[in-house]
């Protein structure tokens, strides 16, 4: 006598599951003061199930409490066209409590089922129906990465984390993430991203001496030429790829995209599919951040930050690919934070190169792991190992809200990060005051070193 279930018996045991589900849904919404259906039906291979509700504003409060009770992995509007029910399709892990004792007699049994919230879309919400392919194990996945200067040190914190649950084959970013997607485009993993960057004084990217800083910023557009950055990527990049010229854009092993911004002209794009230029000369050209580095020539036209274009290139990503599934990484608040330093000069180069991205991350939050990294600004190259270790946390606990939010490891990444912020917070207000107090005696010692020159002159 065979051992294989019958089909019969699958069927028997897929049903018998769906009954278990569909009372564990209906238990979950118990508390949800909305008029729900629930049914869970099968067939002899899967499980599906299904959630109705009255109207689309509903749809959210139920997703939330299903997400609750549930291992969610995927989800994604469909038919979002006139005339259509809209759905919200979310894929979960089947729960081990609703697996009867016979579940182990299959042979190929199902890992996960299609959750299905249905609703009625009145016409002003069909042309605003967010249709979001989501990210699958198969196929191509891509990485976004948006700008921020130093504070994209933070990317390597979130992709140590990350790194275990996808498989990314496109690269994509701006400015700060314009040099994160062409060292992984080169094949560096986050671990070795984080010995690289740890180790290095980004300091040395402010290379103009200090009485050049004004001439180069009169005649060449920035105060700094940041050759030393070029020469920096451009060696990483052969000695990872054993090149012993510059590395161009069509040899990285993976995909990468950059951005770069120009006046008056769509941004410039660097694609390892299509262009072959050098790969260092594109991230260059995509951190010019204006006033503080010479902007480069491409094309005849100068180029500036990325970020001044596309600081947040989902839009651009999803203009060339529709259908592309993605991750994105975001560094700032989730939520609206007015400038605590609105009349320095850094504060504003910052606001110009970082732009308003806030309806980008409202539209695609759910696959969006948001990096909150205060107090660090753009422009604070000179980080402190503290200040790099925090900024590394910060990406962790991001990426940990991402994947598992609210449970023990997501917590103690966040009190962590959180005790970390306020050691930098102490340390920064530390370090400020002892320079307002060193530029202070610098203004005493000038006062008094000229009222000695006049009273001299006046004696003689």
């Amino acid at each position: 006598m065979s051992d294989n279930p019958s089909s019969a018996s699958i069927a028997l045991v897929l049903h018998e599951s769906a009954t278990m589900l569909e009372q564990r849904l209906v238990d979950a919404l118990h508390d949800v003061e909305l008029g729900t259906n629930v049914w869970v039906a099968s067939d002899d291979h899967t499980i599906s199930a299904t959630v109705e509700v009255a109207h689309v504003d509903h749809v959210s409060e139920i997703e939330a409490a299903l997400s609750s009770s549930l291992s969610v992995i995927a989800n994604q509007w469909l038919s979002d066209r006139s005339g259509e029910t809209p759905r919200r399709n979310l894929e979960c892990v089947i729960p081990p409590d609703v697996k009867p004792s016979l579940w182990s007699a299959l042979s190929t049994p199902p890992r996960t089922f299609t959750l299905s919230i249905e609703a009625t879309l009145t016409p002003e919400h069909v042309t605003s129906a967010n249709r979001v392919p989501f990210p699958t194990t198969e196929g191509s996945l891509a990485l976004v990465m948006k700008g921020g200067g130093i504070k994209g040190l933070a990317y390597v914190g979130a992709l140590e984390i990350l790194w275990g649950h996808y498989q990314f084959d496109h690269f994509v970013g701006t400015s700060a993430g314009a040099i994160s997607a062409l060292l992984l485009a080169a094949g560096y993993t986050p671990t070795e991203l984080k010995e690289i960057l740890s180790e290095k004084d980004f300091r040395d990217f402010f290379d103009a001496p200090w009485y050049m800083k004004p001439f180069n910023l009169m005649f060449y557009g920035g105060m700094n030429p940041a050759l030393t950055f070029t020469d920096w990527i451009d060696v990483l990049l052969a000695k990872k790829l054993n090149s012993s010229t510059r590395v161009r854009m069509s040899e990285l092993p993976a995909r990468a995209t950059v951005f770069a911004s120009r006046r008056n002209k769509p941004a410039l794009r660097f694609d390892s599919e299509s262009d072959d230029a050098d790969a260092g000369h594109a991230a260059r050209c995509s951190m010019s951040i204006p006033l503080v580095f010479v902007p480069q020539s491409d094309q005849g036209f100068r180029t500036y930050d990325g970020g001044m274009q596309h600081n947040y290139p989902i839009d651009e990503l999803l203009r060339c690919d529709p259908g592309a599934a993605f991750i994105s990484l975001y560094l700032g608040p989730e939520t609206y934070q007015p400038s605590r330093n609105r009349f320095e000069f850094w504060e504003w180069v910052s606001i110009w190169t970082e732009g308003a991205d806030a309806e980008l991350l409202k539209r695609y939050r759910d696959r969006t792991v948001v990096i909150d990294p205060t107090p660090i600004g753009t422009l604070d190259f000179d980080l402190s190992d503290e200040e790099k270790d925090y900024l590394l946390q910060c990406g962790r606990a991001a990426a940990l809200a991402h994947l598992e939010q609210g449970s023990d490891r997501h917590n103690t990444a966040v009190q962590m990060r959180d005790q970390m912020r306020q050691q930098v917070m102490s340390t920064r207000t530390a370090r400020q005051r002892w320079r307002w107090s060193a530029q202070f005696a610098l203004f005493i010692g000038a006062l008094f070193l000229a009222l000695a020159i006049v009273v001299y002159r006046w004696w003689l």
